[in-house]
């Protein structure tokens, strides 16, 4: 069994079977977790409810061979100090000062190492030498709250409270060729888990209006007052380096001999968005109450109307114009065309893992989407497949 997470010269889930914490089928669930929600192991471990926030923070701790920073050193940071630190340096190095603990000496938490240049910048912010920072390991979860809380930096969907319990199926795969479609061999009931603890992560999502000229803050929350609890923001379309082949069976085969979960993602979206003309898309994929986008910054609402629940009920793909508040947003926070919605299930078996979401012009051609979903399928089932060797 491999574990995605490769950060120390030990990884996280063999450190953790090691160490008695988990077993291997609970790694194993985990792993599925990862590929199905993205994120890190530990992030994944923690929403599972197999790893509290403290005994990740010790063993990462124990990766890097760096002290742990625990709940209790959050409570009592001193709050001043970690004013004097700029929100745009706290984000981009992912830190958060937590108390001085000499003239010359302030312990500060990160989610990973500090390299040089960042010790040197957070050290002169803070007014103390190089060599006075004492740096600690904690998990991302508690950092990104952190980062919310005390500097006012939203978190991604990603990192946010789901208030339902999560599924993470489980099934094995096999794949009778190189490129053949997913088969399940054998279908065990779905592993239903607890969300994320209320106490780990509170419901902290405040409607923050952030100066642009900062720099920090250009996704911006969509206003959602009258359409729930669960925001969509506006979808951010990142550079990537990835280049889509200039015919469809070409690029079908490329998803489908992905080896990792962006890579799957942004090949199918590449791929639909240079096939079918003027179109935006996204995946989206289920955590307890939310299909929540691979990048993190949308999340759809699956309590309320909209098209993505019927998506999940009825396993098929929907087109329809976009008609009620959500459907109207998510159509929005895409930046596609005012046109129509297209969602279609990316399935393993019988298991919707989850959905391409394009919005396209009113009575577009969409002959692709069926191809792209079913190579996405058989690149996602080979990763769950390699999680056993």
């Amino acid at each position: 069994m491999r574990a995605l997470d490769t950060m120390g010269s030990v990884r996280l889930g063999e450190l953790l079977v090691s160490a008695g914490l988990l077993s291997s089928q609970q790694l194993e669930l985990a792993l599925r977790a990862q590929v199905m929600w993205g994120g890190r192991l530990g992030t994944n471990l923690v929403q599972l409810r197999l790893l509290d926030l403290d005994a990740l923070s010790r063993v990462l701790a124990r990766q890097h061979h760096l002290p742990a920073a625990f709940a209790t050193h959050f409570e009592s940071a001193d709050v001043d100090l970690q004013r004097k630190l700029s929100p745009d340096l706290a984000a981009q190095y992912a830190c958060i000062p937590l108390r001085r603990v000499d003239e010359d000496r302030i312990a500060i938490a990160s989610i990973s190492p500090l390299d040089g240049r960042a010790r040197a910048l957070i050290a002169d912010q803070l007014a103390i030498s190089y060599k006075g920072l004492v740096p600690a390991i904690a998990a991302e979860l508690r950092i990104h709250y952190q980062l919310e809380r005390v500097f006012g930096i939203p978190r991604d969907t990603r990192f946010l409270r789901s208030r339902q319990r999560s599924h993470v199926p489980s099934f094995e795969i096999v794949l009778d060729g190189e490129d053949s479609d997913p088969v399940v061999v054998r279908t065990s009931p779905a592993s239903e888990v607890d969300s994320m603890p209320e106490e780990l992560l509170p419901d902290f999502t405040p409607r923050i209006e952030i100066d642009e000229q900062t720099g920090r803050g250009r996704r911006k929350y969509i206003d959602t007052t009258q359409l729930g609890r669960i925001d969509l923001k506006r979808q951010v379309i990142e550079e990537t380096s990835i280049k889509i082949p200039a015919t469809l069976d070409d690029a079908t085969l490329a998803i489908r001999r992905s080896t990792d979960r962006d890579a799957i993602a942004q090949r199918v979206i590449g791929t639909v968005e240079r096939f079918l003309p003027n179109c935006a898309a996204t995946l989206l994929v289920v955590r307890g109450d939310a299909a929540t986008s691979f990048t993190g910054h949308i999340a759809v609402p699956l309590d309320e109307p909209n098209l993505v629940p019927r998506v999940l009920r009825d396993k098929i793909l929907v087109r329809s114009p976009a008609v009620n508040p959500i459907d109207v947003s998510l159509m929005h926070a895409l930046g596609g065309p005012s046109g129509e919605l297209v969602i279609a299930p990316i399935k393993i078996g019988a298991h919707v893992w989850s959905m391409l979401v394009i919005a396209v012009e009113a009575g577009a051609e969409i002959g692709c989407v069926e191809a792209v979903t079913s190579a996405a399928a058989v690149a996602f089932a080979r990763l769950l497949r390699n999680l056993n060797r």
